[in-house]
């Protein structure tokens, strides 16, 4: 049993098809034979700014809700709600977060896409699932 959850949740969505899955407030607890979970995940019906709800899936005694309050206003949405409350975004993980990416943006000045008919080049990321990435074309 030493396989990892995914970026894309492939292993989270199946650990909740098991035969026995319990939920209690933020903690999740999923067990078959061959597979189990245990996660912390924000409660059903709670958003991202109700602080108290947060820290509910945050276990671990460092963790204070004046923490993360303050990481709240610091890291991008997206950051927030994947590495703080748990919550599973759509997408596999991307290989640049959203704040940077919009950072590079304003630096270069806005230039926006490149016309059409010009390549700019590809990168393929490596994915978590043991994939690589391929060359830029």
């Amino acid at each position: 049993m030493g396989a990892l959850i995914r970026a894309d949740g492939y292993l989270r969505e199946r650990a909740l098809k098991l035969p026995e899955v319990k939920r209690d407030g933020a903690f999740t607890r999923a067990v078959g034979d061959n597979l189990a979970m245990l996660a912390w995940e924000l409660p059903q019906g709670a958003t991202i700014d109700d602080m108290d709800a947060v820290k509910e899936c945050n276990p671990a005694s460092w963790v204070t809700v004046d923490g993360l309050r303050e990481q709240r206003e610091a890291v991008h949405e997206l950051g927030f709600c994947r590495y703080h409350a748990t919550v599973w975004t759509g997408g596999e993980a991307p290989w640049i977060l959203a704040d940077m990416w919009d950072g590079l943006r304003r630096r270069a000045g806005d230039r926006g896409r490149p016309q059409r008919g010009r390549r700019s080049g590809r990168f393929d990321p490596p994915r978590h699932d043991g994939g690589g990435g391929r060359a830029p074309r």
